[in-house]
């Protein structure tokens, strides 16, 4: 409206009539790059298309706050439903561990998550036992069960919790 104003009292005030169609193209371009992004922003969550900021956000969470039996974390997705995330994650966890043991580990991480996207998200947490392909980036201490000294810890970072399993 105001640019439709403004063109007006231009052309009245120029006499400049190509002045209101060039106007009236500038608006039409705003309101159709408006519409796009409503419309896209729309369609990301019925495509199921993938929110690389929220990921971003979750990789660094957890690379912060991660406990050694966290070995390696793959297969993380996390979708937006209104207001509310839904994150699920394959976790790699020591395979000596109890059963016990393993699902506290995974219920420590799915309550990680749940105060990141709060009250109203989800989470789910499928557990993995480590393999000896682990054994290079695991950081648990005393391990009985390992095939190779540690190198250096796998990193929770975008590209390493997005890739698939191989297990």
């Amino acid at each position: 409206t105001a640019g439709g104003i403004a063109a007006l009292v231009a052309v009245k005030l120029t006499g400049i009539q190509l002045l209101d169609p060039l106007v009236a193209l500038v608006v039409a371009a705003n309101i159709l790059a408006t519409g796009w992004r409503v419309v896209r922003r729309a369609l990301r969550g019925l495509l199921d298309e993938a929110d690389f900021e929220l990921l971003s956000e979750i990789a660094q969470k957890l690379e912060r706050e991660r406990p050694p039996e966290w070995i390696e974390i793959h297969e993380l997705r996390a979708r937006r439903a209104g207001s509310s995330h839904h994150i699920d994650l394959h976790l790699t966890v020591p395979r000596y561990h109890s059963m016990e043991q393993a699902h506290q580990t995974g219920d420590r991480l799915e309550q990680a998550l749940l105060t990141f996207v709060g009250a109203d998200g989800g989470a789910v947490v499928h557990l993995d036992p480590c393999q000896p392909r682990h054994c290079s980036g695991c950081a648990m201490q005393d391990c009985p069960v390992r095939s190779e000294a540690p190198e250096q810890r796998f990193t929770f970072d975008l590209e390493s919790l997005t890739k698939p399993g191989t297990i």
